[in-house]
């Protein structure tokens, strides 16, 4: 009973730990996108640039804190209603923040009811195309033509949701061990690899993709 306990114990200590190194990775992200669509070169000036772009100049400015540069060092993590705020400014940048796909990379083990819930945030053209998912086990490597068309056919869509999708289908394909899995891996690696190139994503740390590609 006291193993079983422990275990229990070190299975809680270890989700927790993912789940902070998750909440940390996500504020680096999505900074790295307010940099982008606010126009700011570093985090040191973006407190004074958020505020010109929210009221249209800088007449009045006041430097508050250095909250941004703790974003920065994910020393801090912005409450819902600071990522509200700014998304109102900077159209977005939210996107990035409260994406489902965090919740992926949060848990490793999901239920019928998780995988819809989860499922019916994504954008309507990659939806309509696992729309009929009735369990997590082979429902979608099955009801795909094939792996490859419905990664190639998504590619197009949102990061994020591209993200979610590749790694519920590589979650799968371990636990079938499914020889798509390689195939899979493939994608996301070459996809994580594109994104760092992407515009929105240029002021993102190198940390982000390391930790989504490694996960």
């Amino acid at each position: 009973m006291v193993y079983v306990a422990l275990q229990v114990l070190l299975c809680h200590e270890y989700k927790k730990m993912v789940a902070e190194k998750v909440e940390k990775i996500k504020t680096k992200l999505w900074l790295g996108t307010v940099l982008y669509y606010s126009g700011a070169k570093n985090p040191n000036n973006l407190d004074k640039r958020i505020y010109e772009l929210e009221h249209g100049n800088t007449k009045n400015y006041i430097s508050q804190s250095r909250i941004w540069y703790r974003y920065e060092k994910a020393e801090d993590i912005p409450r819902l209603n600071t990522v509200e705020r700014i998304n109102k400014i900077l159209p977005n940048t939210a996107y990035y923040f409260n994406h489902p796909f965090w919740a992926i990379l949060s848990y490793d083990s999901y239920s019928f009811l998780d995988i819809n819930r989860l499922i019916s945030n994504l954008d309507p053209c990659i939806m309509g195309r696992i729309l009929y998912i009735e369990e997590i086990g082979g429902s979608i490597l099955k009801r795909a033509p094939t792996t490859k068309k419905l990664l190639h056919e998504i590619e197009a869509s949102n990061s994020l949701d591209v993200l979610m999708v590749t790694f519920l289908l590589y979650s799968e394909a371990i636990d079938q061990n499914d020889s798509k899995r390689y195939l899979i891996l493939n994608f996301a690696e070459k996809y994580i690899k594109k994104l760092q190139r992407s515009p929105e994503l240029r002021f993102t740390q190198n940390i982000v993709f390391e930790f989504i590609l490694n996960y």
